[in-house]
């Protein structure tokens, strides 16, 4: 019985379908079972086939009107996963990025205002529909890049209502978005300016509040914390 097929990438003179057992470790990261003359086709959105170009007449029944992308000359690959984002925030630190290129420390900055406080600032001030609007351009990009699935950590809200608002921000992205997002919760990325003297006060606060509230809500997968 025929597969059948809606959208066909075709005639890709490589196609990396990394298959074979994983993960791997060193020089065997090169081994990526390489196909040639290869064809990939999907229906409804779920990739049905991957093989050979000749095995489209016997496996695969291409649906009348269906998408086909000549990929001559052009490599196929699954996928990038992005393991680790900060996808989710507000303001823009790239005045810092010119002052660490000309040699200044992270920690210098730090203690002048700026580093992950100054984001933690202006994302405490944003709307959940301003974090979701300007992530969703992020997005667009690492998926126009390709990457199809990426982490996404919380960590700039630092109090618990903040934290809880770019969870719920991660999740409406991952809702609406084409790229399949995790969630990361990082309330522990540093200690906000209010907790710098009693820094275990904060330290209670993750563990006491911000976790119950994550986990109640079902807001995480993963739980960072930044040494």
């Amino acid at each position: 019985m025929s597969i059948p097929a809606d959208f066909l990438i075709e005639h890709a003179d490589l196609i990396a379908t990394c298959a074979g057992p994983a993960p791997r470790r060193g020089l065997a990261q090169r081994e990526i079972s390489p196909l040639r003359d290869g064809v990939v086709a999907a229906f409804e959105g779920r990739i049905a086939y991957v093989g050979p170009s000749g095995g489209l007449g016997s496996e695969v029944d291409v649906q009348k009107g269906a998408t086909r992308i000549d990929a001559r000359g052009c490599t196929v690959v699954p996928g990038f996963v992005d393991a680790h984002t900060h996808v989710v925030y507000a303001g823009d630190r790239r005045s810092e990025l010119q002052r660490r290129l000309a040699g200044e420390s992270y920690a210098s900055i730090a203690a002048d205002g700026g580093g992950i406080l100054q984001t933690v600032a202006a994302t405490r001030a944003a709307s959940q529909e301003h974090l979701v609007a300007t992530a969703r351009g992020r997005l667009d990009e690492m998926l126009a890049c390709g990457t199809t699935t990426c982490e996404a950590k919380s960590g700039y809200g630092l109090d618990v209502e903040s934290e809880l608002r770019q969870l719920h921000a991660i999740r409406a992205l991952d809702e609406e978005h084409a790229i399949d997002i995790v969630p990361t919760f990082m309330g522990a990325h540093e200690i906000p300016v209010e907790y710098r003297t009693r820094r275990s006060e904060y330290i209670e606060m993750v563990i006491d509040e911000m976790l119950p509230r994550v986990a109640v809500d079902e807001l995480a997968e993963y739980y960072d914390v930044f040494c």
